[in-house]
């Protein structure tokens, strides 16, 4: 009896955990957002690239300095493989192919280019790598994602902006290598996006000095 009454526990969560995931889903969201609008805004008014680097992974290695300090810049159980995907999938990596993207795309494009494809390079790598398998729900939602790529991207590929706006999607395969990375990891988020702040600073520190 009890075995049969866990599953059900499981796909009806208390509808203050329901809550709660909302809310948590809407601030990811809106950081999303944010974080969009205001790196555009920072790449077409003349504020430097390395800047914003600095700005995205500096002060966020400070703050999270007691985190990643415990385990280090070459965490223990950590291949230095699965380290650099992790860096180079959301660190300053990701960020110098994804600012420059952003510089020929208005936000909405931004909006469906990057958060919009992330879950299909994840889908995608999940079933070649992990051998993951999805129902026709989310087979639906990733056609329609696709879709609205197309529908976004293709005008623009007419009027000549295709390759500029082609690295936009490349940062959300960049970013999708990263999720998988960070999974097989083992590391605690705060712990992850300390690491990966401080080695992003090392990275941007030369050209912020000259």
């Amino acid at each position: 009896m009890s075995g049969s009454a866990h599953p059900s526990a499981t796909a009806h969560p208390p509808p203050g955990r329901l809550v709660l995931g909302g809310l948590l889903a809407l601030v990811t969201v809106s950081i999303w957002a944010i974080w969009i609008v205001g790196t555009r805004q920072a790449m077409t008014h003349d504020l430097p690239l390395v800047w914003i680097g600095m700005l995205r992974f500096a002060v966020p290695a400070v703050i999270l300095l007691p985190a990643w300090w415990r385990v280090g810049l070459m965490p223990k159980g950590v291949s230095p493989v699965l380290l650099a995907l992790m860096v180079t999938g959301s660190g300053a990596p990701f960020l110098v192919v994804t600012a420059f993207g952003m510089s020929f795309a208005n936000a909405a494009q931004i909006g469906v280019l990057l958060p919009g494809t992330m879950p299909i390079f994840v889908a995608l790598l999940s079933a070649l790598v992990d051998g993951e398998r999805y129902g026709g729900s989310r087979l639906l939602g990733f056609a329609l994602a696709i879709s609205a790529m197309f529908l976004i991207g293709g005008p623009a590929l007419l009027a000549g902006q295709g390759v500029g706006l082609l690295l936009v999607p490349v940062g959300a395969f960049v970013w999708a290598v990263y999720t998988l990375a960070f999974r097989r990891s083992g590391l605690t988020p705060a712990a992850a996006a300390g690491v990966i702040a401080a080695w992003s600073t090392l990275m941007l520190l030369p050209f912020a000095l000259f």
